[in-house]
């Protein structure tokens, strides 16, 4: 892979996570709790984190670097598909330098998980480009910080084309 090549695979990557993180619609939405969380009802702390993973994916679409830093927590950090680590400065300054240039990202196969004010998201984002598709796992997590969920921490890896069968339940 060609230095070129890598840091644009890193960037897209990056803002995959971030997509990721905010992008996940409640129609793509799929809300697995543990036995102690109440599932008998719509849960309204899933919605409200659904929602903010999608204000943030509109957010790394648009460019819009503001709306993105007001989705990450202070100390949040990155792991990046290349395995480098990211912190929330970092990570906005690399969305404030390349703008909405990403191409579309589409979140799927979300899943968030709620354990008391903290949620667990995963999904698979697909990055659309001209010349390039581009499809990531991702793993996000958000803390509710007194009155918004914020992101932590988050971490991306390359998914081979086609998708790997994942191994038998044991």
């Amino acid at each position: 892979m060609s230095c070129s090549h890598h840091r644009v695979h890193t960037r897209r990557a990056i803002c995959l996570l971030a997509i990721g993180v905010l992008g996940a619609g409640a129609a793509a939405c799929t809300s697995s709790a543990p036995p102690s969380v109440d599932t008998d009802g719509p849960n309204p702390a899933i919605a409200q984190v659904s929602a903010r993973v999608m204000r943030y994916f509109e957010a790394i679409s648009t460019g819009d670097s503001a709306a993105v830093a007001d989705g990450l927590a202070d100390d949040y950090r990155l792991v990046g598909v290349s395995g480098a680590l990211w912190n929330k400065s970092q990570r906005i300054q690399e969305l404030s330098a390349n703008g909405p240039a990403f191409g579309t990202v589409t979140p799927s196969e979300v899943e968030i998980r709620l354990y008391d004010s903290t949620a667990v998201v995963i999904g698979l984002a697909t990055i659309l480009e001209p010349a390039d598709t581009i499809r990531e796992r991702f793993t996000q997590v958000w803390v509710l910080d007194r009155t918004s969920w914020r992101m932590v921490s988050g971490q991306i890896t390359a998914v081979e084309t086609p998708l790997p069968s994942p191994p038998p339940q044991a």
